[in-house]
């Protein structure tokens, strides 16, 4: 299983979106009245899903470093984050509490 999961391009890509889908599949369950937002199934979803997109970007950084390509995924991460500051500074999406007091 590590070897498939070391030497797999892909799966970086199943652990990104999975866990995007298991944070985002909240809304849905409680908008259909299935999980309430606080409650301890929404909680776990949101940290299982937090959990495999934080794995998922590790590997992906790692096959970038084994692959030479490391400084080129620094700077689309870099990009991404410019673009996600950028949005939240304009008032296109909404900044978080912790991070109000910067903008």
């Amino acid at each position: 299983m590590k070897k498939y999961v070391l030497t797999n391009p892909l799966f970086p890509s199943y652990l990104l979106y999975g866990g995007l889908l298991l944070v985002f599949l909240r809304t849905p369950l409680a908008a259909n009245g299935i999980v309430d937002q606080e409650s301890f199934l929404s909680g776990v979803l949101l940290s299982a899903g937090s959990l495999f997109v934080v794995a998922g970007f590790i590997l992906r950084f790692y096959h970038a470093k084994r692959n030479g390509q490391e400084k080129s995924f620094l700077f689309s991460i870099g990009i991404g984050v410019a673009i996600l500051i950028l949005l939240m500074a304009t008032g296109v999406i909404h900044t978080p509490g912790f991070l109000q007091g910067l903008f």
